[in-house]
């Protein structure tokens, strides 16, 4: 029973950051010099009470559970009113300070500092109120009830200490599963660290050693990017990795995939040609010029090979490789030596596609001829092996020599499903609507096959999910850019186009929706106090409702192209005159521009989306 509750409480702890240290302090071995008479009666003393599967030891306390339960629950409560009174002070606190603040003459910018502060304590208070919540409903509520379906006021019996047994042991194991993957992402977080730590310290010994090499130099610096990248930028795809090598023997073929990417390269930037459509490097470490471009379908690898010799030219596929480093949660390849053809599918989890729970890419690889081929995975070379499995996988092929060798994948369509519409409306896509509308025609069909199987216009769809990343409903944008500038194809679906227009500025869709559209219809703006982007929110729904006004209009919908050409000129609700700005408003009507000029130029101030007033 103790350690039911008390596991629950360390698990919310972790979860939501909540730092209850007079809970879990039970669950960590005493570190005091000397032991208290009642730690030497604890029966879990030295046995680590939150250590898993010592629920034997619990059954020794089912006489008095029912007492226990009583403890428990009034334990408890007594700390939901500890919380409840930090509420209030806070909230008194916080309303107090903002009020002396306001009411003060100090700088702009130091004032703005001064209400973040006391704005980031008041935050504390919503956290409270989610752990008074927390312990009502998930603690004192299920306590009652375990008391109420557990204890009686009587001696347990022998059958019910065994039931109570299975119980506790059934109880136990979904914490243990959760318990589990909280260690074993703390373990993660913490190896990535040590990592990039100890590569930032093989870092500072290069460079202070007056012998080393340049290429020495510059894979240290490779290793250190590596694992800072880890924290940082939107990674996603990147699967499958593609990489020519040369190599002496299997030992040195061995020594390349015993280490994560250890068949890497350096490079100079001297040696990389960018052009539109075309990319070109040279790879110092295997003497190999890598040539990039792509036809409408299909990406074409050329790799010229420096004659080096008693090297052996190679191909590694890397089937668990993507961008994220530790993306991958499943990986299979298989070799079909008949056909030259390598086929496979990596499932993991990007910074994006982490919020559905993953994508699956699928590949195949077919090749003109090889000499060789074969398998690895966890670092284990497997020569003529057909197969593999596992997030450290992958099939290396020996080339003939001197051969020109073609690397294709066959399965590709001209759907878009990855557009990250934000970035794109204002000027690519425009663009290619100018110069390339049979490809803008291919992206707006694809944006309205996502509405055929989503449901909803979306905002940046990634793989077969949406994504509700950015603002705005800036779809509408390109379908007006297009229909506009009469560039569209006789495949439209007008009623579907309609359809979808109608309800992202009008419903709240279940996937990437507008901000709340009903409560910006009745403000006509968003409030700051609802949402901190309200101004950038608002001039966007202006731009979108303007767009959908020019659709409608189009299709001969007059009177409600006016409806929306209406809602087009909200801008000017949070437009300050006299500070000639866009500024959010609340929704009291109060407008809350930056109060110094200096505050206007505040790169990602926290009024507007990514950028400033």
């Amino acid at each position: 029973l103790s350690f039911f509750v008390l596991l629950l409480i360390y698990t919310y702890s972790y979860i939501f950051d909540i730092r209850l240290q007079s809970i879990s302090m039970a669950c960590v071995r005493s570190q005091a010099q000397t032991t208290p008479e009642v730690i030497l009666s604890n029966p879990w003393h030295d046995r680590g009470f939150c250590d898993p599967d010592q629920y034997q030891a619990a059954l020794g306390r089912c006489q008095n559970g029912y007492e226990s339960c009583d403890l428990f629950i009034k334990a408890f409560e007594q700390r939901a009113n500890i919380e409840r009174e930090y509420i209030m002070a806070i909230q008194n606190w916080s309303k107090m300070w903002q009020n002396e603040i306001n009411e003060s003459q100090e700088f702009g910018t130091n004032k703005k500092t001064w209400l973040a502060a006391i704005r980031a304590g008041e935050q504390a208070a919503y956290t409270h109120t989610d752990i008074v919540e927390r312990i009502q409903h998930d603690v004192i509520d299920q306590m009652v009830a375990f008391k109420k379906q557990n204890y009686a006021k009587s001696i347990i019996h022998i059958r019910k200490i065994k039931e109570f047994e299975k119980d506790f042991e059934n109880l136990q194991k979904p914490w243990l599963k959760l318990l589990s993957r909280i260690n074993d992402a703390k373990e993660s977080y913490h190896e990535k660290r040590r990592k990039l730590k100890r590569a930032e310290q093989a870092k500072k010994i290069i460079d202070s050693n007056t012998g080393a090499s340049e290429e020495e130099k510059t894979e240290a610096q490779i290793s250190v990017n590596a694992y800072a990248r880890e924290s940082a930028t939107l990674r996603n795809y990147g699967n499958v990795g593609v990489f020519p090598i040369q190599v002496d023997n299997d030992d040195n073929l061995q020594h390349m995939i015993a280490k994560r990417h250890g068949y890497r390269s350096t490079f100079k930037n001297e040696s990389e040609r960018i052009e539109p459509g075309f990319y070109q490097v040279y790879l110092d470490t295997h003497k190999v010029k890598v040539e990039l471009t792509a036809t409408e379908q299909i990406g074409v690898h050329r790799y010229p090979f420096d004659n080096v010799h008693e090297k052996h030219c190679m191909i590694l596929i890397d089937s668990s490789y993507a961008l994220p480093l530790d993306g991958c949660r499943q990986s299979h390849v298989n070799v079909d030596p008949n056909k030259n053809e390598i086929t496979g599918s990596i499932f993991f989890k990007g910074f994006l596609s982490r919020a559905f729970g993953g994508v699956t890419t699928y590949f195949v690889i077919t090749f003109t001829n090889w000499i060789d081929f074969g398998v690895w995975t966890q670092g284990r070379l497997m020569n003529r092996q057909t197969t593999a499995d596992g997030c450290s996988s992958g099939v290396y092929v020996m080339l003939l020599a001197n051969q020109q060798q073609h690397l294709f994948s066959e399965y590709m369509d001209h759907i878009y499903i990855d557009l990250s519409i934000w970035d794109i409306f204002r000027t690519q896509v425009p663009f290619l609507i100018l110069h390339d509308s049979k490809r803008a025609n291919d992206i707006v069909h694809s944006i309205m096959l996502i509405v055929e199987q989503g449901g909803y216009l979306p905002k940046w769809p990634l793989a077969n999910r949406y994504t509700n990343c950015m603002i705005g409903s800036h779809a509408d944008i390109i379908l007006s850019n297009l229909i506009m500038k009469h560039k569209h194809d006789l495949y439209f679906n007008m009623t579907q186009i309609l359809e979808a227009l109608r309800i992202v500025a009008n419903k709240v869709q279940k996937h990437d929706s507008r901000f709340d559209p009903p409560t910006y219809i009745k403000y006509q703006y968003v409030p700051f106090d609802m949402d901190e982007y309200s101004a950038s929110l608002t001039l966007s729904y202006a731009y979108d409702d303007w767009t959908i006004g020019n659709i409608m209009y189009t299709a001969g919908l007059t009177d409600e192209a006016q409806e929306y050409y209406d809602p087009s000129q909200w801008f000017e609700n949070i437009f300050e005159n006299t500070k000639k700005n866009f500024c959010p408003r609340n929704s009291t009507g109060n407008i809350l521009c930056p109060s110094s000029e200096i505050e206007y130029l505040i790169p990602f101030d926290y009024r507007y989306t990514e950028g400033d007033a």
